[in-house]
């Protein structure tokens, strides 16, 4: 937009592309490919309706993204995240405490964590819908993978529910929002809050840093390592089944790699 935005469509040239690219200096070949990929589109929709006469992006390709290994905490890492941020922090900062009980325990994106609204919780069957995300102050009606779907509580994950709703009774909001800031008293606008009560976490219980993300993979891995039927992991993240090999394919097996590679140790200690 502050590059294209005066000036007519049909003027717009591949080298002119290209110059603001350079200048733009990407860091990342997603965060180019997450700007390419529209302007790619918005110049097909023009020369689908004749305005222009080639499509100046079709010269300039999406770049390779390396697919990096998730990064879990280990369960011993995440208890003692939780009992950091359970001791240290007070008042209304008691509130994120709670939030990463639950982020640790459903394994939701954190756009979706702050989406979330207590009539999306179904205490009767022990489940609640993720059907919303939140990104940059503005709710949309979808998820990262425009795919909805039922998260099923556990024991953990129904007391940081509760714990929440107690949080926003004890405060006096009245927003159906389950996660509201509690500097702003209104729904987040990103999850930076969060993260950096996390990051203070990581850091005074000198656990390797990880992005609060993770809390993600921490779940999915749990699950896994756990023997938990893939398909249900595949479903309590929103993944495909395919996707979900892809990504945790090192967990699949759960304890039976550290197995196999003790067979390895005893066969040449023999």
């Amino acid at each position: 937009m502050p590059y294209f935005a005066l000036t007519p469509i049909t003027q717009i040239t591949t080298e002119d592309i290209e110059e603001v690219i350079i200048d733009r200096d990407f860091k990342t070949a997603k965060t180019f490919n997450n700007c390419a990929t529209p302007l790619r589109g918005i110049f097909e929709v023009a020369f689908k309706h004749n305005i222009i006469s080639e499509n100046p992006m079709n010269k300039i390709k999406n770049r390779k993204v390396q697919v990096e290994t998730p990064d879990p905490f280990t369960r011993k890492e995440m208890e003692t995240l939780l009992n950091w941020l359970d001791q240290s922090l007070e008042a209304e900062d008691r509130f994120y405490r709670w939030y990463f009980e639950l982020a640790f325990w459903t394994g939701c994106r954190p756009s979706e964590m702050i989406a979330l609204r207590e009539s999306d919780i179904d205490w009767f069957n022990g489940t609640f819908k993720v059907s919303k995300s939140r990104v940059r102050g503005l709710e949309k009606k979808v998820t990262k993978t425009h795919t909805s779907r039922e998260v099923y509580l556990n024991e953990r994950s129904s007391l940081a529910l509760k714990s929440l709703i107690q949080f926003k009774k004890d405060q006096g909001y009245t927003s159906d929002y389950l996660m509201l800031c509690p500097q702003t008293k209104e729904p987040f606008f990103n999850e930076k809050p969060p993260r950096e009560r996390l990051v203070a976490a990581m850091k005074a219980c000198q656990v390797r840093h990880r992005p609060a993300y993770n809390a993600r993979h921490t779940y999915a891995t749990m699950l896994l390592m756990d023997g938990v039927n893939p398909m249900f992991v595949a479903d309590q993240l929103g993944h495909s089944l395919q996707m979900l090999i892809k990504r945790y394919t090192k967990w699949l097996h759960g304890d039976k790699n550290k197995q196999e590679i003790a067979k390895l140790t005893v066969e040449r200690t023999v």
